[in-house]
């Protein structure tokens, strides 16, 4: 299993939490790297304050984005995971929010309060169950 660390982690994890957040607009026009580096900051407050040592990347260039869709196509074969769209090359996730699978409910219920929940709220909204993994 490939394991994301340091600031592919971190944003990718801000990627996944703005897909259930703001759904419609990641359909519509993806997420400038503005919102996304937002987000990535709030993700790293959040988790300062909890405790963990954490920085938010410092790299603002566009590399991340490719470095991260590589690792996700040559280690799950899933190609064109993370594309650019829109007249503001916004980026987005291209698996659906009900086909993103959670290893545990712990890891979900993480991810969900770094969210400010929005991940059970997309469920909710959507009527869908959560998947975990066996």
């Amino acid at each position: 299993m490939t394991r994301f660390k340091g600031n592919q982690a971190i944003r990718l994890a801000a990627l996944l939490v703005l897909k259930f957040e703001r759904f419609e607009d990641d359909l519509v026009n993806g997420f400038t790297v503005g919102t996304v580096r937002d987000r990535e900051a709030d993700l790293c407050q959040m988790l300062t304050r909890q405790g963990q040592r954490i920085e938010q990347p410092d790299v603002v260039d566009n590399e991340m984005f490719r470095a991260i869709r590589r690792k996700i196509e040559s280690e799950f074969g899933l190609h064109n995971f993370i594309t650019t769209i829109g007249t503001d090359n916004g980026y987005r996730i291209e698996l659906a929010p009900n086909n993103i699978v959670f290893d545990t409910q712990d890891v979900l219920d993480k991810i969900d309060s770094l969210a400010n929940k929005a991940i059970s709220s997309w469920y909710e909204r959507y009527r869908v169950p959560a998947i975990q993994a066996p």
